[in-house]
């Protein structure tokens, strides 16, 4: 006769519910797809700030221009 404690102890199972494949594997892709936006989103940006660099320069050696009367 088996231990009856050893029934019911906790212990590791080769199978693998295809449900928890699944989840797994949408979960992953959605990781992914997140992290490309994040990507696009921080491009976009880094790309706005250079623009706005340039046009703050363009402001203020304009502004320097009319101040020196020039």
């Amino acid at each position: 006769m088996s231990d009856p404690s050893s029934e019911n102890a906790w212990h590791l199972d080769k199978r693998l519910p295809i449900g928890l494949i699944i989840g797994l594997l949408a979960q992953s892709a959605a990781i992914v797809w997140w992290a490309s936006a994040m990507e696009a989103r921080q491009s976009a940006t880094e790309t706005m700030n250079a623009e706005q660099a340039s046009q703050i320069d363009t402001i203020q050696n304009d502004a320097q221009r009319m101040a020196v009367g020039a």
